[in-house]
């Protein structure tokens, strides 16, 4: 399987990284590719703000069967139907908490 890392960055704040970023992921998604975007934003936690409706849902849904689901910030390891959120078809999030 090949995969491809893309890292929207920029030390200036409200440049439009996050809009991109979830742009794109549907972009390939529309594509039939597989996405997971991870939120790496310590300051923000951008990603994690765009989709927090999907991320309370997931941690509801996820405290019923699993426990506490981790964003990345929070644990040392990451089990991926706990911690990982499903969003639209193909797209995944690791939120940053």
């Amino acid at each position: 399987m090949v995969s491809k890392t893309y890292c929207f960055a920029s030390v200036k704040g409200g440049s439009g990284k996050t809009v991109l970023c979830s742009s794109f992921a549907a972009f390939l998604a529309d594509l039939g590719k597989k996405v997971l975007m991870v939120d790496v934003d310590v300051a923000t936690h951008g990603l994690t703000l765009f989709y927090l409706d999907e991320v309370n849902d997931h941690k509801k849904r996820v405290c019923e069967d699993h426990g506490k689901p981790n964003g990345l910030f929070e644990s040392e390891s990451f089990s991926s139907d706990r911690d990982t959120v499903h969003l639209a078809n193909k797209v995944d999030l690791l939120p940053a908490t």
